[in-house]
C-alpha cells in the first residue's frame, strides 16, 4: 500500500533519505534531520506527513522564517493543510513591495466600486485575496459588485496567452524514451503552432500522411505554471491517418506528471493492413498521474461526423484536472495526494504526428479568489466539498475531488452530512424535533460505526440554521462515543435536488469517506431500516485503518 508514483530509476535517497530523518528525529539530532528532509525534498515529492516533520525539525533549530515557508508555500498546499490557521510570516516587515501591493489593490477596489466600475473593483478584490493569503493575511470582504460579477465571471479574468510564449524544449518523459527522435517536433513561429511527431513541415499535398511511424517524440514549454486554477485550450490536428499521442501537465521531473493519452484515426490503414480509410469519429483518451495505485480515468468521445482536428481543454483547480474533448466532458482526475498541479506543460507522440493549433494558458485565479466568502464567486477547491462553496453538482461528482473546510482525521474521516429539512415534516419540525431527530440518527449509526473498532474520526456536518446549543448539546452527548475523534461543523452548501427525498417526512442524511489525504472516496445516502456500515464503506475503512501517514511507503504505514 504505497503513496508514491511508480519508479523509472532509484533516484539516490528516494524513500531512504526520509527514514535517515526519521532516525535523526527519534535521537534529537534536529541539525541532521534538517538537512536529510531537505534532501527528500529533492526526490520525493512533500506529502503532509514529511511536511508536519520538517516543520517539527525546523521548531527545535529555531528556524522560523523556514518553518513557515514548510507550511504556508502554496506549493504545498493540500486540504489538510488548508485547515491550518493562517499566519503572516515572521519576515513581513521585509516585504515591503508585497505589502504596499496589497495595499494599492484594495485602494484600487474601493476607488473602482466607488465609481460604479463593479468587474474591475472585484477583479482588485481577488487580486488581494490571493496574494493576502499566500502571506497568511486575511482578504477582502465581497462587496457589492459581487453578484453582478459572479453572472459575467469570464471578462474579468486574464487574458490567454500562447504557452509558448518563451520558448519551448525537450526533457525527458518516462514511457516515451525507448523509441525518441530527438528533435522531432518543430514550433510555427507565424500562428503559434507546435507539431509533434515531425521536425519540418509536410511537402506533399493533402492534410495528411498515411504512414504514421512508431516513434517517441516530446515537446515542453519553457514556462512554468503555478499552482491555482486555470486553463489550457487548443485544437488537435491529425496530420497522419492514425494518432497515438496526447498532452502532458505537471510535469516536474521525467518521471512526475499528469498524462492526457488520445488516439484517433484509422490503425489498419496506417499500418498497411487496410487498403481503405476509415472515417475518424471517435477520440480515445486516458487520464493518469502514473500512481503505484489509485490508476485514471478512461473513455471515449464521439463524433456526429468524420474529424480529423477536434478542440480539447483542460481545466486546472487545484489538485484536479478536467478534460472537455470537442466540447463535451471527458475525465476528471486528481492528484492521490490531493497536492496542487504545478509544472510544465507539452505535448508528446508515440505514433503519428499531430499539430496543437495556438495553445493557449488563461489563468482563472480570479474566480477562486473573488471575494472570500462569496459562494458564487469563489468555488470550492478543485471543484470539490465545501460547506460553504459551490462544487460539483451533485454527490455522484464529487467522489474523487477534495474536501475542504471540515475537520478531517489522519487515518481518513466518515461524514455525516445531514440536508437543510426543506419539504415533509422535517420542515416543521421544532428545535426540540429536530434534535431529537439529529440525535436517533447518530446512536444508530455509532452503534454500527463502532463494532469493528476503527481508526477513522467522524465528522457530523449540520445544516447552518440550527441553533448552536442544539449542536453543543449533540456535541455533549455524544463525545466519548468515538475514540478517533467526533467534529461538529456547519454547512450553507445549495443541496441538490436528490438531497430532499424523505424518508417518513425527513430528508436523510448523507454518508461519506474522505482518505487521508482529503479526497471523497464514496458518497451514499444512511439507509435507516439497515443494520451495519455498508459493505464498500466498510472495505474503504479497513484499507486505510491506522493509515496515519499519508505519502509515505513501507510496512510502517
Amino acid at each position: 500500500w504505497t503513496w508514491l508514483r511508480g519508479r523509472a530509476e532509484p533516484w539516490f535517497g528516494q524513500d531512504q533519505a526520509r527514514q535517515a530523518a526519521e532516525l535523526f528525529m527519534e535521537n534529537a539530532m534536529w541539525k541532521e534531520a534538517v538537512t536529510a528532509f531537505e534532501w527528500v525534498l529533492r526526490v520525493d515529492e512533500p506529502s503532509d506527513y514529511i511536511l508536519a516533520s520538517l516543520e517539527k525539525t525546523l521548531t527545535h533549530t529555531r528556524s522560523p522564517h523556514a518553518e513557515w515557508v514548510a507550511t504556508n508555500w502554496r506549493r504545498f498546499d493540500s486540504p489538510r493543510r488548508r485547515n491550518l490557521e493562517l499566519q503572516p510570516p515572521p519576515f513581513l516587515p521585509r516585504l515591503r513591495g508585497a505589502t504596499a501591493l496589497l495595499s494599492a489593490l484594495e485602494d484600487a477596489a474601493e476607488d473602482y466600486a466607488s465609481r460604479d466600475n463593479l468587474l474591475a473593483a472585484e477583479a482588485m478584490r481577488s487580486d488581494h485575496n490571493r496574494l493576502a493569503f499566500s502571506l497568511g493575511l486575511p482578504g477582502l470582504e465581497p462587496g457589492e459588485s459581487s453578484e453582478h460579477a459572479s453572472r459575467q465571471l469570464h471578462p474579468y479574468n486574464a487574458i490567454p496567452y500562447p504557452l509558448g510564449r518563451n520558448g519551448w524544449g525537450e526533457e525527458g518523459l518516462v514511457g516515451y524514451e525507448d523509441r525518441r527522435v530527438e528533435g522531432l517536433w518543430f514550433a510555427d513561429p507565424r500562428n503559434g503552432d507546435v507539431h509533434v511527431g515531425r521536425n519540418q513541415a509536410r511537402a506533399d499535398t493533402g492534410t495528411m500522411d498515411r504512414n504514421a511511424k512508431w516513434r517517441d517524440a516530446f515537446v515542453l514549454a519553457e514556462e512554468w505554471q503555478e499552482a491555482g486554477r486555470w486553463r489550457l485550450r487548443t485544437q488537435l490536428e491529425l496530420t497522419t491517418s492514425y494518432l497515438s499521442g496526447g498532452i502532458i501537465i505537471g510535469w516536474t521531473r521525467r518521471d512526475r506528471f499528469i498524462r492526457l493519452r488520445l488516439s484517433a484515426g484509422d490503425f489498419a490503414y496506417a499500418n498497411g493492413e487496410d487498403d481503405a480509410r476509415s472515417a475518424s469519429d471517435m477520440v480515445h483518451w486516458n487520464l493518469d498521474g502514473r500512481w503505484t495505485r489509485g490508476g485514471g480515468s478512461s473513455g471515449a468521445v464521439s463524433f456526429s461526423g468524420e474529424k480529423t482536428t477536434f478542440e480539447v481543454e483542460l481545466v486546472v483547480d487545484g489538485p484536479t484536472v478536467e478534460v472537455y474533448i470537442d466540447n463535451q466532458p471527458a475525465g476528471v482526475f486528481t492528484t492521490l495526494d490531493a497536492h496542487p498541479i504545478q509544472g510544465r506543460v507539452g505535448f508528446f507522440t508515440s505514433q503519428g504526428a499531430m499539430r496543437a493549433r495556438l495553445p493557449v494558458v488563461q489563468r482563472l485565479d480570479r474566480e477562486a479568489w473573488g471575494g472570500m466568502h462569496a459562494q458564487s464567486l469563489a468555488p470550492a477547491w478543485g471543484g470539490g466539498l465545501n460547506p460553504h462553496r459551490g462544487g460539483a453538482a451533485d454527490w455522484r461528482d464529487l467522489n474523487g475531488r477534495p474536501v475542504t473546510g471540515l475537520p478531517l482525521h489522519p487515518s481518513g474521516s466518515l461524514l455525516l452530512w445531514f440536508p437543510d429539512q426543506l419539504i415533509g415534516k422535517g420542515a416543521d419540525a421544532s428545535d426540540a424535533e429536530k434534535l431529537e431527530h439529529y440525535r436517533t440518527s447518530l446512536e444508530r449509526f455509532l452503534g454500527d460505526y463502532g463494532a469493528d473498532n476503527p481508526s477513522q474520526g467522524i465528522t457530523v456536518v449540520l445544516p447552518e440554521n440550527i441553533p448552536k446549543d442544539t449542536i453543543e448539546e449533540l456535541s455533549t452527548a455524544l463525545q466519548g462515543l468515538v475514540e478517533p475523534g467526533l467534529e461538529f461543523a456547519v454547512h450553507t452548501r445549495a443541496e441538490p435536488e436528490e438531497s430532499q427525498w424523505t424518508v417518513g417526512g425527513w430528508a436523510q442524511p448523507w454518508l461519506a469517506f474522505v482518505d487521508p489525504a482529503g479526497i471523497l472516496r464514496r458518497t451514499e445516502r444512511l439507509k435507516s431500516w439497515r443494520t451495519g456500515l455498508p459493505q464498500g464503506l466498510e472495505d474503504l475503512m479497513r484499507q486505510y485503518q491506522d493509515h496515519t501517514r499519508p505519502g509515505t511507503a513501507g510496512a510502517s504505514d
